[in-house]
């Protein structure tokens, strides 16, 4: 009798110390572990419910270390892409200044600095002019010459035209190109391009008067 029962008492207790035992080791995501301990009944079903527990755990991981992999790549992607952006934006002549939908600064290259030196600003530090509305950026005449171009491109899309802007102790002729961002039609902000023609009409004027 002593002996029936220590040996039906091993056929729980061995399982039962088994899934002890399995469970510390999947805490410490150990999630490949199973239990190989041969078990019947209630016992056996406890087991098996536990070792396609592991399975699910462990293909959960899987999942989720490639999205991360996936994510991770993706990031990767965009800021190569987004300072390729701004490689490209930073060797052009030509002024890009891009607004949020509050009509404050996102973005400026050199370009429009030295074409502006814009008020407030230190002219080798773009970085200075995010957050920055227009009217702490440009003298006011020049903020009103925009606000119409904006709301036409609000209406348009995209426009486009030649203006003379007087700034401190200059005059600038400039073709103004602004374009607006949207994603499902919701206004995302602006992009102002600001082209400087003061050499190409001062060679037009020189070409005429010859």
């Amino acid at each position: 009798t002593t002996w029936l029962a220590l040996f039906l008492s091993k056929l729980v207790m061995r399982p039962v110390a088994a899934l002890a035992e399995a469970t510390q080791e999947i805490s410490r995501g150990r999630l490949d572990y199973r239990v190989e301990v041969p078990a019947a009944d209630e016992i056996g079903d406890l087991v098996r419910s536990f070792n396609r527990m592991a399975e699910e755990l462990e293909s959960s991981r899987r999942q989720i270390e490639s999205s991360s992999q996936e994510l991770a790549a993706a990031n990767a992607a965009v800021d190569q892409r987004r300072q390729h952006m701004e490689t490209i934006l930073e060797s052009i002549p030509t002024g890009v200044l891009s607004l949020g939908a509050e009509r404050r600064v996102t973005h400026a290259n050199h370009a429009l600095l030295r074409l502006f030196h814009p008020r407030g600003a230190d002219a080798a530090e773009p970085g200075v002019l995010i957050g920055a509305p227009l009217r702490d950026i440009f003298p006011s005449e020049v903020v009103e010459d925009l606000e119409p171009l904006l709301r036409r491109a609000e209406r348009m899309g995209t426009t486009t035209t030649q203006m003379e802007m007087d700034l401190p102790g200059d005059k600038l002729n400039v073709a103004v190109t602004v374009a607006t961002l949207k994603h499902q039609d919701q206004g995302l902000g602006y992009v102002v391009v600001f082209e400087d023609l003061s050499d190409l009409l001062q060679a037009q004027r020189q070409a005429a008067w010859r």
